[in-house]
């Protein structure tokens, strides 16, 4: 039955999913057209490196470079809102069948709440890893009929962490709707969050005195331009980005077992 859980979920988010992927394909190919018009752009690179655009940004390491441009324009901001379309996905998986009186239709089919929570989170996976796939062929089909010269391993090895960052994010936001009984509560508190862990490693980067927040943050542990730009793989951060995931998962279970649903 956890099974048919997972389908049913993969099935009712099909379109609205299938649309988003088509999206970001289309985005991705017009981001790397548009790179050699962006290289011809005199004084850009200062002013991406200003510290109002810091603070906004991070520090984005050589913008007329295609890797520093797709490390702004793909996985720092491109990343930031799937992975909001993620957290919004993932917070209505529990708080939502709770707001639509659904969830006991599901509670009474032959699956356990451990079981339900587990389907649900595992939907994620297979969606996550579409929008990775269409990134790298939106960049691979890009960068070759333009003709630029791309890493495509460095490519994949950041797009490793953004599945795993979003992921992560995900476990987060299962959390929370586990612990909510409304799923518009739970999608806008998950994106709060997730602006908030942006913000905290942007302007903590930039201002010295707040850096220790850093830490607390999952961006700070997608280092894409030190993958992308200096070529620097760091396996203990993807360590990390899997231990919260496997953490608030498994928060996630303990707490939507253990509550009570009152379904008016």
């Amino acid at each position: 039955m956890s099974l048919a859980v997972l389908f049913q979920t993969l099935k009712d988010k099909a379109r609205g999913t299938g649309l988003a992927v088509l999206l970001i394909l289309i985005f991705v190919i017009y981001m790397v057209a548009m790179f050699p018009e962006v290289q011809k752009m005199t004084g850009l690179d200062q002013i991406m490196q200003s510290p109002a655009f810091e603070a906004l940004l991070g520090k984005i390491p050589d913008f007329t470079s295609f890797d520093g441009f797709i490390t702004l324009e793909l996985f720092t901001l491109s990343a930031l809102v799937i992975c909001g379309y993620i957290a919004f996905m993932a917070a209505s998986f529990l708080a939502g069948e709770i707001e639509m009186k659904t969830i006991d239709l599901l509670l009474a089919q032959p699956v356990t709440r451990v079981r339900l929570v587990i389907a649900r989170y595992a939907a994620l996976i297979p969606i996550v890893i579409l929008f990775m796939a269409a990134i790298m062929v939106g960049l691979y089909g890009g960068t070759q009929y333009m003709g630029i010269a791309a890493s495509y391993g460095w490519l994949a090895y950041a797009l490793v962490f953004a599945g795993a960052f979003m992921l992560a994010f995900g476990g987060i936001s299962l959390f929370i709707s586990a612990l909510l009984s409304d799923g518009r509560t739970a999608a806008i508190v998950s994106l709060g969050l997730l602006f908030v862990m942006y913000f905290m490693e942007t302007i903590g980067e930039s201002v010295e005195k707040v850096s220790i927040v850093r830490s607390l943050s999952l961006f700070h542990y997608v280092q894409y331009s030190n993958i992308m730009v200096y070529h620097d793989l760091n396996l203990g951060n993807l360590g990390v980005l899997i231990a919260v995931a496997v953490v608030f998962v498994a928060l996630a279970v303990y707490t939507f077992h253990r509550r009570d649903i009152n379904v008016v």
